[in-house]
């Protein structure tokens, strides 16, 4: 999930996955760097994993400003959100059966696996 800004990274325990980090994604020609954090939920023993970027996902607001404005960045979001996701999953080296999208923040994930990664034996 995107590692908004509103998650407590302290409470939460989140720590960055060295061996999944540093790589950049391309968006709109400039490079950004893709962070991967875990954190694990114990009572479940499930280990949740978060997609972050200082300039897209660090604010304090998850879709929309104060005054209820969607971020103007919202596309380019979504696009390093859904890259980041499969990159990890390759990098994982897990292959879902199945990739639940939910909401407009994961569209363009079909769109990505249909054309981006036709030819990627990993989708």
């Amino acid at each position: 999930m995107p590692r908004f800004g509103v998650i407590n990274e302290r409470r939460h325990q989140l720590h960055e996955v060295i061996r999944l980090s540093g790589m950049n994604l391309i968006v709109d020609d400039v490079d950004h760097p893709l962070i991967i954090k875990v954190a694990s939920i114990s009572a479940a023993r499930m280990q949740v994993y978060f997609i972050d970027n200082d300039e897209y996902f660090r604010r304090k607001s998850t879709l929309t400003d104060e005054n209820g404005e969607h971020h103007a960045d919202n596309d380019e979001r979504s696009m390093f959100f859904c890259r980041g996701v499969l990159e990890t999953v390759k990098k994982l080296g897990w292959q879902p059966d199945v990739i639940h999208c939910n909401g407009w923040m994961t569209a363009l994930m079909p769109l990505y696996i249909k054309k981006l990664y036709k030819n990627d034996p990993h989708f």
